[in-house]
């Protein structure tokens, strides 16, 4: 059984940017695709502003990491280089994907990526 970090507004769609999160959804899911909702866990958004006045906070990415730890798995719609490359190098799985998170699961299912 895998454990995913979903960033979704909804619960349906991957939708949110990876420095935007605040919540991250977590799902169970097995090798036959069924999949649960686990709980909410909360996180600070570690990007802030715009543009060339957009700013990261690295000890905001570290907590992060702490926090999805346990987690086989993160997915997300966008992370920008900077942060994942720091999450990378903490071991931390991240995905990029645009869509239901059932296609997203289904699409982990087909490519085995956390079953041998």
């Amino acid at each position: 059984m895998a454990k995913l970090a979903i960033s979704t507004s909804d619960r349906l769609y991957i939708d949110q940017h990876f420095g935007k999160t605040e919540v991250f959804s977590i799902y169970t899911l097995d090798k036959s695709g069924e999949y649960e909702f686990v709980e909410e866990r909360n996180v600070t958004a570690a990007c802030h502003g715009a543009g060339w006045e957009r700013t990261h906070d690295e000890n905001v990415f570290d907590r992060t990491a702490e926090i999805l730890s346990d987690c086989d798995g993160v997915f997300v719609s966008h992370i920008g280089r900077g942060a994942l490359v720091y999450l990378l190098n903490r071991s931390v799985r991240v995905f990029e994907v645009e869509g239901s998170i059932e296609a997203a699961f289904a699409e982990a299912i087909r490519l085995g990526l956390f079953w041998k």
